[in-house]
């Protein structure tokens, strides 16, 4: 039996839509993105004026458990490129499990090219994704007693900030298509 599916982690703004977008479209697998569920109820629900990181922070741990399970359901079902933060309790028989960062830094830099970030210093923008990575360590540990980040629970590492998109989807390729 090989990978069903290839699931990214990683940190806030560290290219994991960008490598999925293009993995699905090679794979011809459909791409579902925990954090995209997020932010349209962010989008429906949120408070005029609220952040975000504000908004995923008003609920409660258990409702990450749940939406969690669902996708675990998905991806061990298969022919999926999944997104979700926390993937550490997929089986590792049936998804790739990869982490997808890159430098603080990097990722800020990243993220002034987007809205929500584009009217805020670099200084602060850093301090902002900090908090959301360290948030979802802290939800992470109380929901599956594991920080997300842990290099232990994943089958490969990417840095973005060191490759193109083209050789971080040559480096999946290469172990995916040996247990596929």
């Amino acid at each position: 039996m090989g990978y069903n599916s290839i699931v990214l982690s990683g940190t806030p703004v560290s290219g994991k839509s960008t490598l999925a977008k293009r993995l699905a479209t090679h794979y011809e697998m459909e791409r579902f993105s925990l954090g995209d569920l997020w932010r349209a109820r962010y989008a429906k629900e949120g408070r005029e004026g609220e952040s975000f990181e504000a908004f995923y922070g008003r609920h409660p741990a258990e409702e990450s458990r749940r939406m969690n399970d669902e996708a675990k359901r998905m991806f061990e079902n298969g022919n999926y490129v999944g997104e979700s933060r926390i993937i550490s309790y997929l089986d590792p028989e049936k998804c790739l499990r990869i982490f997808v960062t890159a430098d603080l830094e990097v990722r800020a830099e990243r993220a002034r090219g987007r809205d929500d970030y584009k009217n805020i210093d670099i200084a602060q923008v850093m301090r902002i994704l900090k908090r959301r990575e360290d948030d979802e360590a802290r939800v992470s540990v109380e929901l599956y007693g594991i920080d997300y980040r842990d290099p232990s629970t994943f089958e490969l590492k990417i840095d973005t900030g060191a490759m193109s998109v083209d050789e971080e989807v040559a480096l999946v390729r290469s172990l995916f298509d040996l247990k596929r």
